[in-house]
């Protein structure tokens, strides 16, 4: 439902789970908007700090199923906040992360004696982009890209989801440039 939102409205998609299977059962749909560069903030439970490595159940930490360590493999960022004063610069740089130049899914792990603390940073400067996507409407921007569409001797279309409601322009804009037309498994 968070790939889904992101992909819908091209906002942060947000989602929670529980540790252990709560955590693993996310991976395909993590992998998924990894796949896609869709931004997506995980954030999963954890078992308690004071019980870490002593076997509790669906513990995260090296000695049990390390989720942290498995979603790094399909996440931009994937961390554990380990004290009350790491989660507003982790939460603000895995945000950053996920709405970036490259963006996709970030995820914290966030244990409950974390979760629990009252929250006590002033800081407030940090930084977030406003907005992931650049300007394309700029005058500047479409000057500069029909310069590049009428010297390009040849060239190809990569066409993606959002592409529907221009279909008419990029077959004529194919045809009369003689481009071969590709779409992605979602255009």
């Amino acid at each position: 439902m968070a790939d889904g939102y992101a992909r819908k409205t091209g906002k942060l998609g947000v989602c929670c789970a529980t540790s252990g299977p709560g955590t693993t059962n996310l991976i395909t749909g993590i992998a998924c908007a990894y796949s896609n560069q869709i931004p997506v903030l995980i954030i999963t439970a954890q078992s308690a700090l004071t019980h870490f490595g002593r076997g509790a159940l669906q513990e995260s930490a090296d000695d049990g199923v390390d989720t942290v360590a498995m979603l790094k493999h399909c996440t931009r960022y994937s961390s554990l906040v380990s004290h009350q004063q790491q989660l507003m610069p982790k939460l603000f740089k895995a945000v950053s992360i996920a709405l970036g130049s490259a963006p996709g899914p970030v995820h914290l792990s966030v244990p409950p004696d974390v979760m629990r603390q009252p929250f006590l940073s002033t800081q407030t400067d940090y930084w977030l982009p406003a907005d992931r996507q650049p300007d394309m409407c700029a005058v500047e921007t479409v000057g500069h890209l029909y310069q590049l569409i009428d010297d390009a001797k040849s060239g190809a279309l990569v066409i993606g989801p959002d592409a529907a409601g221009a279909i008419a322009d990029i077959l004529r804009l194919a045809t009369q440039k003689h481009w071969a037309i590709v779409n992605n498994p979602y255009g």
